[in-house]
């Protein structure tokens, strides 16, 4: 009997393995393509050695006139879904609400996060496979793509962790090692800012900060929206307050590749506020938050990889710092 059961698991873990292979193996021959244009990648991983959670991310255009790359990545993730536990998909055609969207969690406490359905012009597919050696952890891949003028932009995912059900089991001890020492852990939920503190004792209270100048959703922001000046700031005090709820919002952002208005939107509130009231500040302030965007730029880098825009304008907001 034990003999079958190992049986019937090695076998389990063949189809598993090969079905994900199908689908790396579509995502690598459209990335070679010559017609197709590679935008950004990142690679979150909890360490270097051994990592046990991580997200592979690819940003990348496809030419309409190679559709048939999107019809190839389209068919490896919907072949062998009997293979996989779990699977999203979403289309434009769909009705918006909540059972339309699927948030895919990793990091060492599920902290992190990337939300699938949430733009109404995006095509989703997402499949999901449990490590065979381990149940209380998955394969997440996920391609996403939509209409950009002649092109078709396109995300790639492949997301690994602790399945939610197996995170559950272990919040408890993740919030006793976050309470120590007074804590704080922040969450992006839309454009809304969520800061968890928690004292000594454990206890936890929670703040709500709108990172959006008039409350949007993502779907309904534009340029101009998430680009606004911040809110009026009339001394040291509530500069450093607005700058440091933009700093926890930015380094929210950009564990989220796929969150690249955000991104941009948030960096150039922080140029604005250093440009436009800088001059409040003390030579103290000025020190601390040009260390702060120094250190933000380094996070950034290990995060989002070459992106030149976020860190010029991290560059531009240290300039205007050190301006009278």
């Amino acid at each position: 009997m034990k003999q079958i059961i190992l049986t019937m698991v090695a076998m389990w873990a063949t189809v598993s393995a090969s079905a994900q292979e199908i689908i790396q193996n579509a995502y690598q021959k459209v990335i070679g393509n010559s017609t197709v244009e590679l935008l950004s990648r990142s690679d979150y991983q909890d360490r270097t050695d051994s990592p046990t959670t991580y997200c592979k991310f690819t940003e990348f255009k496809i030419p309409e006139s190679n559709k048939n790359l999107i019809k190839q990545m389209e068919q490896a993730m919907l072949k062998d879904q009997d293979r996989a536990y779990s699977f999203f998909i979403r289309k434009p055609e769909a009705k918006m609400n909540t059972l339309n969207t699927k948030k895919v969690v990793y990091g060492p406490n599920n902290e992190y996060g990337v939300t699938l359905g949430s733009n109404k012009s995006h095509y989703y597919y997402s499949t999901f496979f449990k490590e065979p050696s381990d149940s209380t952890r998955r394969h997440a891949y996920a391609f996403v793509w939509f209409k950009e003028g002649m092109d078709f932009h396109c995300y790639y995912y492949h997301i690994y962790g602790m399945t939610p059900e197996a995170a559950k089991s272990v919040t408890m001890n993740s919030l006793s090692s976050l309470a120590k020492g007074n804590r704080i852990r922040s969450t992006l939920s839309g454009n809304t800012l969520i800061i968890e503190r928690y004292d000594e004792q454990g206890n936890k209270t929670l703040q709500q900060v709108s990172v959006s100048d008039d409350g949007k959703t993502a779907d309904d922001l534009s340029v101009d929206d998430v680009t606004a000046k911040p809110s009026k700031v009339t001394n040291d005090v509530e500069f450093m307050t607005q700058f440091g709820l933009l700093r926890v919002a930015f380094l929210d952002a950009i564990k989220d590749p796929s969150q690249k208005m955000l991104q941009v939107g948030l960096a150039t509130k922080i140029v604005a506020l250093c440009k436009d009231h800088s001059s409040l500040l003390t030579y103290g302030e000025r020190t601390t938050c040009k260390n702060t965007i120094l250190d933000m730029t380094n996070i950034m880098n290990k995060t989002v990889r070459g992106d030149i825009y976020l860190e010029g304008m991290l560059k531009q907001a240290i300039d205007y710092l050190g301006k009278k």
